[in-house]
């Protein structure tokens, strides 16, 4: 009996004593993360600042990871360890003093002219173990996405890449399109409902192309931004039908007429421009200035009325001061506009009449030639195309 409990007392030290040896092994299994605030060239404070708390969230993310709060730059220590580009040898030198296992750090510059630039940015992870930078990242940031809220799916991506983990989160696409296929990536991930919906799971985190397609109408294609455990949601409105699918003329926005009526009002601009030129004619030569002007060239016989403008004539000096010279460039170029106005009219008033007649004749005519406007959009953008056929 008292072998027993002596050999039961011996196992119980021996579990304790690899117990005691072996949780601090345990507790100390993550890796010690420090973010170092990310470097602006150019001195974007708000930036960086925004950069580097996101950057800091997401890596606390990691599973293995253990971050840090501390809240020191890059340029700061790199001043404290007197090297002015992070080496490895200075890096090395920083994780030993942060008593890190890994260090992020990166910087940020502005690409692109003066006035309309985004921002360049490289990151990169320094592993301490291997004294080496063992991954990095670079990535355009617009100017306009500088929020925190903005750069935190961009942040969820670099980390991805940067700790070697695929990370994940879900995509929600609804359209009305039901029964279109939908590709990520170019890969097939499913259909939509009779709803028009579709839920994709276990996408990876990051930027990703969504496309969907049907028999019925051109392939539309959209721009995710998928973050870590959550649902993005996508809505993807049909732009138009496939080229070889025949186009209802009683359905849509036909607009066939408009670019008819638009050169012909074109058109009415340059008649009434013409219009103007033939009355500032007119009240030059019905003006007292130029009625004295013209009857004394006449009276003296020294000019024909015809050629009372014309500085080549031998006795225009007599006449030509600088108030007469005035109103003769004036006619003169006022004479000149009068044609090209006119000339210009006429043309887009004829033109515009033909196209109207073209684009809203019959039945089989209008269907050969229309005027189709599309929405069209993007993940920063929207507008609108307008497209002739004929």
């Amino acid at each position: 009996m008292r072998a027993s409990v002596s050999g039961f007392a011996s196992l119980l030290a021996m579990t304790l004593l690899l117990g005691w040896v072996a949780f601090p092994a345990m507790a100390q299994a993550d890796d010690s993360v420090f973010v170092l605030g990310i470097r602006s060239v150019q001195g974007d404070d708000e930036l960086t600042r925004n950069l580097t708390g996101a950057v800091r969230q997401e890596a606390s993310r990691v599973r293995g990871w253990t971050v840090s709060d501390t809240e020191v730059s890059l340029d700061q220590m790199a001043l404290a360890h007197d090297c002015d580009e992070p080496d490895p040898a200075c890096l090395a030198n920083i994780a030993v003093a942060l008593s890190a296992d890994k260090i992020i750090y990166g910087t940020v510059s502005r690409a692109g002219g003066e006035e309309n630039y985004n921002f360049a940015l490289s990151i990169y992870i320094f592993d301490a173990s291997t004294g080496s930078i063992t991954e990095s990242e670079t990535d355009t940031i617009p100017r306009i996405a500088t929020d925190i809220d903005d750069l935190r799916p961009r942040a969820a991506t670099y980390i991805a890449k940067l700790s070697g983990q695929r990370q994940f989160g879900s995509l929600r696409i609804e359209s009305d399109a039901p029964g279109a296929t939908v590709r990520i990536d170019g890969e097939n991930v499913g259909t939509l409902d009779g709803d028009g919906n579709l839920v994709v799971n276990d996408v990876e985190v990051g930027e990703r192309i969504v496309e969907l397609e049907s028999d019925d109408y051109a392939v539309v294609r959209t721009a995710a931004m998928i973050t870590l455990d959550t649902q993005q949601l996508v809505r993807a409105p049909i732009i138009g039908a496939q080229t070889d699918v025949p186009v209802d003329p009683g359905t849509g926005t036909n607009l066939s007429w408009l670019p008819g009526v638009g050169l012909m009002v074109v058109g009415g601009v340059f008649l009434g421009l013409t219009a103007l030129s033939w009355s500032k004619i007119n009240t030059i030569d019905s003006s007292d200035a130029w009625l004295d002007f013209r009857r004394a060239a006449w009276n003296a016989g020294d000019m024909e009325v015809s050629s009372i403008c014309e500085e080549s004539n031998p006795n225009a000096g007599s006449y030509l001061n600088a108030d007469t010279r005035g109103m003769c460039d004036d006619a003169s170029k006022w004479q000149t506009l009068q044609f090209v106005f006119g000339g210009l009219g006429v043309a887009a008033l004829a033109a515009g009449i033909a196209l109207y007649v073209i684009m809203t004749g019959d039945e089989e005519e209008s269907n050969a030639a229309r005027l189709q406007l599309s929405p069209t959009f993007s993940r920063t953008s929207a507008g609108a195309s307008l497209q002739l056929g004929f």
